[in-house]
């Protein structure tokens, strides 16, 4: 049992205790109650220290003055501080909120305490450990009338993870709103349950609509959706929903301004705990470009194949890496195939070249892969299904990467079957003309005294009649005109013989030497008595550089110079008809031996009149066999045959001849002759054009020679594998080559490797 005992003294005068007097009174009953009052502070103080909170009250007077009562265990883990320490200094915890929110936050809940009110602010603390935490804290006041004061309970909680947190997720938030934005896809928000929508701004633009002047609705987007399109689109959200699946479609939408857009919209539904969806959430983008460039594709596809149709040209597209090959439909057909009937292997195309053709198309493909040749074309046969063969043109171009190795072929395969057909009839034609011609100009040869005698006889009357002193003038007159008929057949006749014998290649150069200035004066003399007739000017002007003896052919020089004198006195009726020739030598180094030095001479003609000229639309043709300038044809004078005659010696002999002209001011005629001025010699020789035919590059003899010594079905095997571009195959036969030859098999080796395959078909083509 529990008693409590009072005791007290009584005392004398002198102050000395003479008596006590106490009292016991039993507080078993009251014991147990403060016993059960603090087992009940424990638990709740154990409850308050669990709850991961700190609790604290305090009491509040008028003056805003305030005295802490209690501050629980979860005081110290939040704010650092105990009870006793709020104590001893009530003003410590105040300055540790962060001086922005004491202000704004802190002070105005004075008014709420006083007012009974019960609010939750959020605040930063300055925590003793130095970190700046974010707390929640939920104030409740009641007033004690008794003690004249107000009793204010607060909890706080460390929400500083939680602020983070929405930190975190504001600034994704803002990401992907800076995101859309700058991709320029609007987003869009609808909460099912009560039909409310949120849009971005850039789904306001998308739609042709300005943000503040509209409400959003779902009624407002259906509106703007192409009627044509609308019931496919909400039929696809009906089902995203009832499914809980995702959609995408493309749609139009129809702007204000009647403009037509090209959107893709996609959309998701959210559904609640219950698996119902509470929410929709989606993107819409603009894809008109996308729109617009596939449209074009398509129109540049069929635009492509209505040419291909057209023209009846087949595609081809050679990946190098994989030797694989792409054939449109038309490359099938032009040989009676269809896609199926190949697959898309490159050996397919090679098997199915006329075998006469397929080392020539390899070379080809090669000289123009390894770039030695500008241009891949060629013509070959092709075997078409029914066993028959087309001509075709195959030509391509190819892509090569940064370190110059091909990589991709794309061209062209075109029947030119009927082209061959006309070409060869053509040829035959053409030689059929060229026998008449070539008849033709045996017949004139033949007959030229067939030809001469009568005109030669008519001519030598004509002269005996002169001598008749009683001819009257008339009949003079009229002998005369027969006389110059008579000398215009014999030139003619002397030309067109010219002209077959040439044509027959009967006509040939008769070197020797020749007197420059001799034969000059004797074009001087022929033709100054003509000039002076016409009260023209005849000059000849020789260079100094011209030598007096020079190696040609005369009779041709000479006749070469006199038709152009004729031609020029003939048609200049005022002015000058002038000569002049010069000489030149040009020295080149040898190509093979840079010291040793190559020296050619030339001769330089021009005859210039100031006649009617030629109108530029002539100069082309007046080298034509019986064909005149217009000046020629009025004048009726000449064959037509002089300057076709002249160009032909002119190139016999090696040179060219040009002509400049302009009309109504005169002429001027330029002749170059190759020759040689050195008098010891009596022959000389002349440049000629001659054609060199191009070789695939010859094998060294001592490699024919050690590839002699493998079997002729080796040789065989690895002249068909480099035909057909088979590395692989080459390099295993090259590996079976015996150690004793291992020079034939590093070349060989480095050929292949090097994509050098004409090399090995030239080596293995006629090695014994």
């Amino acid at each position: 049992m529990w008693w409590l005992t009072t005791l007290t003294p009584i005392r004398d005068q002198q102050s000395q205790i003479y008596r006590i007097v106490g009292t016991s009174l039993n507080v078993t009953p009251q014991q147990k109650i403060e016993a059960a009052l603090q087992q009940s502070q424990t638990k709740l103080n154990d409850i308050l220290n669990s709850v991961g909170a700190a609790i604290a009250s305090f009491r509040l007077f008028a003056n805003y003055d305030w005295e802490y009562e209690y501050c629980s265990a979860g005081s110290q883990v939040i704010f650092g501080y105990e009870l006793q320490e709020a104590r001893l200094d009530k003003y410590s915890w105040m300055s540790r909120v962060h001086v922005d929110d004491r202000v704004a936050i802190l002070m105005p809940l004075f008014q709420d305490f006083f007012a009974e009110r019960t609010v939750t602010v959020e605040y930063r603390f300055h925590h003793p450990s130095g970190a700046l935490i974010w707390i929640s804290g939920t104030y409740a006041s009641r007033r004690d009338w008794a003690a004249d004061c107000w009793v204010v309970t607060v909890v706080s909680h460390d929400i500083t993870d939680r602020k983070h947190i929405e930190a975190a997720l504001q600034r994704s938030e803002e990401q992907r709103r800076l995101a859309l934005e700058f991709a320029h896809i609007g987003s869009w928000d609808w909460h099912i349950a009560t039909n409310t929508t949120v849009w971005n701004e850039t789904h306001f633009h998308l739609l042709g609509l300005v943000p503040s002047q509209e409400r959003v609705s779902q009624q407002l987007w259906r509106d703007r959706v192409h009627p044509d399109d609308l019931a496919h689109i909400e039929q696809a959200k009906d089902e995203a929903l009832s499914t809980q699946t995702d959609y995408s479609q493309e749609y139009r939408v129809v702007h204000p301004d009647g403009s037509i857009r090209w959107m893709l919209g996609k959309g998701r539904a959210v559904p609640n705990a219950e698996g119902r969806p509470v929410r929709m959430l989606g993107v819409i983008m603009d894809i008109t470009d996308r729109k617009q460039s596939e449209q074009a594709l398509r129109d540049s596809e069929e635009q492509l194949q209505l040419v291909l149709d057209a023209n009846h040209d087949g595609i081809w597209d050679w990946n190098l890496l994989t030797n694989q090959v792409f054939r449109s439909r038309q490359w099938y057909e032009i040989i009676g195939y269809t896609p199926n009937d190949f697959t898309i292997d490159y050996e397919e195309w090679i098997d199915r070249i006329h075998p006469d053709d397929v080392e020539m198309v390899l070379i080809a493909q090669q000289a123009y892969l390894k770039r030695r040749s500008p241009d891949y074309i060629v013509e070959l046969r092709m075997r078409c299904k029914d066993g028959s063969y087309k001509w075709c043109e195959s030509r391509g171009t190819a892509q090569w990467d940064g370190q110059g190795r091909p990589f991709r072929m794309v061209g062209s395969l075109r029947d030119i079957t009927a082209r061959k057909q006309r070409s060869a009839e053509l040829q035959r034609a053409k030689e059929s003309a060229e026998a008449a011609n070539l008849a033709k100009s045996t017949f004139l040869s033949n007959v030229n005294h067939e030809l001469r005698t009568p005109l030669a006889i008519i001519l030598g009357c004509s002269e005996l009649m002169r001598y008749d002193k009683s001819l009257s003038s008339k009949q003079r007159e009229r002998l005369g005109t027969i006389e110059r008929s008579v000398q215009h057949l014999m030139d003619l006749i002397n030309n067109v013989l010219e002209l077959s014998k040439i044509e027959v290649g009967a006509a040939k150069l008769h070197l020797g030497i020749v007197n420059l200035p001799d034969l000059f004066q004797s074009l001087e003399d022929m033709f100054q008595m003509q000039a002076r007739s016409k009260k023209i000017q005849l000059g000849i002007d020789r260079s100094s550089s011209l030598p007096q003896l020079v190696q040609t052919d005369e009779s041709k020089l000479r006749q070469i110079l006199i038709n152009l004198l004729s031609n020029a006195v003939k048609f200049t009726e005022v002015g000058s008809v002038q000569l002049k020739a010069w000489g030149s030598t040009h020295q080149t180094l040898v190509e093979s031996s840079p010291l040793t030095s190559s020296v050619s001479h030339r001769l330089h003609f021009e005859v210039a009149d100031t006649g009617l000229g030629i109108a530029p639309g002539e100069i082309d043709q007046i080298f034509e066999a019986f064909v005149q300038a217009e000046s020629g044809r009025k004048s009726k004078k000449g064959t037509g045959l002089g300057l076709t005659i002249t160009r032909q010696f002119v190139q016999l002999m090696g040179g060219q001849i040009t002509v400049r002209s302009v009309l109504g001011e005169g002429t001027l005629f330029s002749v170059e002759l190759p020759t040689q001025f050195d008098q010891s010699q009596s022959t000389v020789s002349l440049p000629t054009l001659s054609l060199d035919r191009l070789n695939t590059p010859q094998p060294d003899q001592t490699l024919k020679a050690r590839l002699s010594m493998m079997s002729d079905t080796w040789i065989s095997s690895l002249h068909q594998a480099a035909a057909r571009l088979n590395a692989d195959r080459c390099l295993r036969l090259i590996e079976q080559i015996p150690a004793e030859h291992q020079s034939l098999a590093l070349a060989l080796r480095d050929w292949v490797n090097r994509f050098q395959f004409d090399r090995v078909l030239s080596l293995t083509r006629d090695p014994k």
